[in-house]
């Protein structure tokens, strides 16, 4: 035996099994696969004395599946076993309609935004640099059309066009060198947003990304939906030649919607897109010089009056999230591109089991519905949980979306140990992820509270968290005699315990940046709430020690 294929982990879907044998000399031949009926599978002279014995299954291995060989020649045996990549299976709910799709237009749409002040380490900050969130973008944008750009050829981008990669031919970035607040140009730190129509026929794929620094591809009916399943990710910076590949299988022919993000953070920067074939040749997709059997044809936009459906902006839990709460409060927002949700369609299912969704769980503000929905049972501990959500638009498209999280570490009956509140402030308000909402202590106060991100506008002092953008509260300080009105109301829904009728055992975990000059911080008060006295805790300026009051119990 001198070779094997596919390898025993992560084989294509389409991934013919080949073993090389050494000096067969006519030995009969004779396999079994996954158990069936035994049949002599094809062979042919590989040269050297080594027969080539090939066996190529009719339809693509299902994602994630196990299989088995059971081999044998002349005298000898061969058990072997091989698992399929876990790739992802598009049809006909992900692609869009041909006679909408501009089939004069080739080529890629792309957004880019450049930042002053935000260092991109991921794809959750790029994706946040895209929205705005992450100052202003100083990105060249004097070739853009209503901020987009119309990019006719290929993905085959690198900082100051010099060939890097795996293809040559590679052209600048449009918008880049942007023009930092000082009027020197730069080519650090920027997002690039590349919408695709890609034409497939029915079959799998194998598609790479090489990318510095880093990337993500994936694929649904609209693209831009935070639930669509990766193709294939890069999730960190990293040098020149960084090569990802993923896979995905077509199981009705169209044009389906594809979106690239990439990112850069600082150093070189280059990007390519393309599909490798079975020998292990590249192709740049929509490389008009491509061979009839290689090109994929990429189509940039819709015609008039055509238009995606509305799409999953926000998920919580997010699509892969780990250590959830076993009662997670789950919201998720669908965005309208220019159709309109209809509530009435709305329907979202937990493992299976139709969630009933009471009277104000499903609110609208401006484009976005919000489906909220809180789980009344707790769920299994460290267990992959799954969500699916369906809905249809005005122009009758049904859309259905399923992702997967994981939940954390539970605490028995009462759920002693389970996150009970959880507050992020992502949305601008005191909206809970887990919990209750946190409430105003006056709520005619509300206007003199910020929400924002650090390092932006007024939070522009504001430092990151582990390097990266965080969304904040400021709760201001005041000398018009307020202050005892200033604050906010949690109410935890905690059981008593540690003995008597209130919370004795608890943990509370707060990120806060105190400001100069005010000497004292109030940081809590459990009793005599309706009667603001001094603080339980309060944070001292002069020793920058925390302390506990005289009144405190």
């Amino acid at each position: 035996m001198v070779s094997i294929e596919p390898p025993t982990q992560n084989a294509a879907p389409n991934a013919a099994v080949k073993i090389g044998i050494q000096d067969l000399a006519g030995a009969a031949v004779q396999m079994v696969f996954d158990g069936g009926q035994p049949f002599t599978p094809a062979q042919t002279d590989a040269g050297g004395g080594v027969t080539l014995v090939t066996f190529q299954s009719a339809a693509l291995f299902d994602p994630a599946s196990s299989h088995s060989v059971n081999l044998t020649y002349g005298t000898k045996t061969l058990a072997y076993g091989f698992s399929v990549v876990n790739y992802v299976s598009l049809g006909a709910g992900d692609r869009v309609e041909p006679a909408g799709v501009d089939t004069s237009k080739p080529g890629f749409k792309l957004k880019v935004y450049q930042t002053a002040t935000t260092s991109i380490g991921d794809n959750k900050t790029a994706e946040k640099v895209l929205a705005g969130q992450g100052g202003a973008n100083i990105a060249n944008l004097s070739a853009a059309t209503d901020g987009l750009f119309d990019v006719a050829g290929v993905i085959n981008f690198e900082a100051t066009g010099t060939d890097a990669g795996n293809m040559p031919g590679d052209t600048v970035f449009p918008g880049i060198p942007g023009t930092l607040p000082d009027n020197t140009q730069t080519t650090d730190n920027f997002a690039v947003e590349a919408i695709a129509f890609l034409d497939l026929a029915v079959g799998a794929y194998t598609v790479g990304v090489n990318s510095d620094d880093g990337f993500k591809l994936g694929a649904a009916s609209n693209p831009r939906d935070v639930t669509a399943p990766l193709i294939t990710a890069y999730d960190a910076p990293r040098g020149a030649g960084g090569e990802s590949v993923g896979f995905f299988a077509v199981t009705q022919s169209g044009i389906y919607p594809f979106r690239l993000l990439y990112w850069q953070q600082s150093g070189g920067a280059e990007v390519e897109w393309y599909v490798i074939d079975t020998a292990g040749n590249r192709t740049l997709i929509n490389d008009p010089n491509a061979p009839g059997g290689s090109r994929i044809n990429s189509y940039r936009q819709l015609k008039a009056g055509a238009s995606l459906p509305p799409y999953v902006s926000a998920a919580s839990p997010a699509p892969g999230e780990v250590n959830v709460s076993v009662r997670p409060r789950i919201a998720i927002d669908v965005t309208e591109d220019a159709t309109i949700v209809d509530q009435s369609s709305i329907k979202l299912a937990l493992n299976g089991s139709q969630a009933t969704l009471p009277v104000g769980a499903i609110v609208k503000n401006g484009k976005v519905t919000t489906v909220n929905y809180s789980v009344s049972q707790p769920l299994v501990a460290q267990t992959a949980q799954m969500l699916h959500l369906e809905f249809s638009d005005s122009a009758g498209h049904n859309v259905v979306r399923e992702w997967g999280f994981t939940t954390g570490k539970g605490g028995g009956g009462n759920l002693l140990n389970s996150v009970k509140g959880y507050w992020t402030f992502e949305k601008g308000n005191l909206k809970a992820r887990v919990g209750r909402d946190l409430l105003y202590v006056d709520d005619s106060l509300a206007s003199r509270y910020k929400f924002g991100v650090s390092g932006q506008g007024d939070f522009a002092a504001l430092p990151p968290i582990n390097g990266k953008p965080a969304h904040a509260l400021l709760v201001p300080y005041v000398t018009d005699g307020t202050h005892k009105q200033m604050g906010l109301r949690m109410k935890h829904d905690i059981a008593p315990n540690g003995g008597g009728q209130k919370v004795n055992q608890y943990t509370v975990i707060l990120d806060l940046l105190w400001g100069q000059g005010s000497a004292y911080g109030a940081l809590w008060q459990l009793h005599d709430l309706d009667n603001a006295g001094d603080s339980d805790m309060y944070w001292q300026e002069s020793s920058g020690a925390y302390g506990k009051t005289c009144c405190s119990a």
